[in-house]
Order: structure tokens, then sequence, then C-alpha cells
């Protein structure tokens, strides 16, 4: 192919791809993320926050996030950018709904405990930002760890029951 005839065309839509896996992939659910799924589905969902090669923590689908003084809540402002594969937008509505998903023990799985233990509430704040109500201070290691596993997902593709 043509140097650049792919960036010409834009993508395109329907098709496959084909990944290989040391382990099988039995679940593509990101609130039942294992650590064998786990950097598969980190390319194929929207996540919060990433670390780089030092550890620190780096906005993803965010583009930034704040830590009060007090550390008993955390505002999260979306990156305008972020498109999902549906082709929709990155939305407010996206985030709660995936904080609310990982809050609800049925439907959060694995993230559910850690989510629960921190999380007093999640609430949109603007069209950008979202604040989480923490249950007491918090330290910033165990927020960014929290923000780090979290998935986001286009909440009009997710049936929410």
């Amino acid at each position: 192919m043509p140097s650049g005839a792919m960036a010409a065309t834009g993508p395109a839509a329907g098709g496959s791809i084909t990944v290989g896996s040391a382990v099988d992939i039995i679940n593509f659910d990101p609130y039942a993320q294992t650590i064998n799924s786990l950097i598969l589905l980190k390319n194929l969902n929207a996540w919060l926050v990433d670390y780089d090669e030092n550890l620190r923590p780096i906005p993803s689908a965010l583009e930034s996030f704040q830590i009060a003084p007090d550390r008993t809540s955390v505002t999260l402002r979306i990156r305008p950018d972020v498109t999902f594969h549906s082709g929709k937008k990155m939305a407010v509505d996206d985030v709660v709904f995936a904080f609310e998903r990982a809050l609800d023990p049925k439907r959060g799985f694995n993230l559910a405990a850690a989510t629960n233990d921190l999380v007093a509430a999640v609430k949109a704040t603007t069209q950008s930002d979202v604040v989480l109500t923490l249950k007491q201070p918090t330290s910033s290691t165990l927020v960014t760890d929290l923000l780090v596993g979290q998935p986001v997902l286009d909440h009009s593709k997710n049936d929410a029951a």
C-alpha cells in the first residue's frame, strides 16, 4: 500500500482484527478484567488514567484529575477528543455510568469492592467535570490506583440493568 494511503481514506467500518495471546481471553467485559485480559482490554476501551514508565499517573481519557487538598474528593476533567468505537464522543455521562456500574456489586464484578470502599458518590458538575466524593480522606496512591483500573464505556451501548 502506498505511504499515507490509510490516512487519506480514514477509518473503515466493520472488518476484523486478529490478535495473538498466550492465554485465552474468556471475557471482554472490562469490569471482569483479569491479569491475562487486562493488556488486551486496555487497547479496546477508554481508561481514565495510566502509569508512565516511572509509575507516575498520567491522564489517559482525562484531561486532568485533581485530588482536593482535604483528600475527600477528586475532580475528573474529561478530554474533549475521546471517541468510542461507536463513533460517539465520550461525555461526562459515560464517566458517571462507569463509576455507577463499578459501584454496583452485581455489575461491577472485580471493581466493585475497591470502588465501594473508596467512593461515596459520583456526580457530573459541568459538561466536562465529574466529581468523586470519597468516603474518607484517601491517599493519592489509592485514588490513582482506582482511576487506573477504571474503564469507561459508551453508556448508550451498554445495558444499565
